[in-house]
């Protein structure tokens, strides 16, 4: 089972940098579109131990955010560049 963190997607990659880790967003794991059912899986590389990784319920404007960069390379960043430029974070 995996966790539903409450926690804006920012706040989530926030607490990750911080705690020196690399934060990854995943779209999709084997048959199951998260972002399909309004979720990203989140995980904390290098810092797992300090920021749990889980499951993010996404507002629409974050969905939106979140499928522009689902296919590039470090979309979790390109997405919190984005997001804390949006004028509802």
């Amino acid at each position: 089972m995996v966790t539903i963190l409450p926690k804006r997607l920012v706040d989530w990659i926030e607490d990750c940098i911080r705690a020196g880790g690399i934060p990854q967003l995943v779209e999709k794991y084997g048959p199951r579109d998260f972002l399909a059912e309004g979720y990203v899986l989140v995980r904390c590389w290098g810092a797992g131990d300090k920021v749990p990784g889980g499951l993010i319920k996404l507002t629409p404007e974050e969905l939106e955010v979140v499928r522009k960069y689902a296919k590039e390379r470090g979309a979790a960043m390109k997405v919190y560049e984005e997001l804390k430029r949006l004028t509802y974070y």
